[in-house]
């Protein structure tokens, strides 16, 4: 036999003997490339969990004085400014932006160990909503300002008293948004309501 082939074949015999060891499970070549795992972080997840729990009612307070109110009575909600009542309201259009309640997504927490002010979450200009659910449960929660990427809100949740809560932008927009746009019914909507 030539020395060549005889250097290729050991070669050859070598590689394939380390593609079968690199394929047995454990070895070291696979832990040494692996090296260790990292677990990734895992979002907080949703203020309220979705689809389990619906609100019977909602009270947002804005710091300059203006609030609204909106509460399900007998199947049919009503709304109340800090004044009166407002009138009908479109029961489709508030079913749908109560919805929000539970899309209010976490996007991350921070220790609460600075000062409110800084946040807005102080309450002379943290917006208040207050929360009740069909089973009893409650949420009671403080908006401050937004982040400064202007994808959230700062806030506080009374369950959570030590932590600052990022919470998404849109679903929050919507339920602040309701204070200014109350979902008061129009002609329109109510010649689409079906009477019972």
């Amino acid at each position: 036999m030539r020395r060549s082939t005889l250097v290729a074949l050991i070669l050859f015999i070598l590689v394939g003997g380390l593609y079968w060891y690199t394929r047995q499970e454990g070895n070291i070549v696979s832990t040494a490339i692996s090296g260790t795992p990292t677990p990734a972080p895992t979002p907080p997840g949703y203020l309220v969990e979705p689809y389990l729990k619906t609100a019977s009612s909602i009270v947002i307070r804005q710091p300059d004085g203006k609030e609204l109110s909106l509460t399900l009575t007998g199947g049919i909600w009503t709304a109340r400014d800090a004044n009166s009542d407002l009138g009908a309201v479109d029961q489709t259009a508030t079913d749908s932006a109560l919805m929000n309640i539970q899309d209010l997504r976490i996007l991350s927490e921070i220790e609460a160990a600075s000062k409110l002010e800084d946040f807005d979450l102080d309450p002379t200009s943290a917006t208040q909503i207050d929360v009740s659910f069909s089973d009893g449960t409650n949420l009671s929660l403080q908006v401050g300002k937004e982040t400064p990427t202007g994808s959230g809100y700062y806030a506080l949740d009374e369950s959570q008293p030590g932590k600052i809560l990022l919470l998404a932008k849109l679903s929050l927009d919507s339920l602040l948004g309701l204070v200014s746009n109350p979902p008061i019914a129009t002609a329109d909507s109510l010649e689409s309501t079906p009477t019972p």
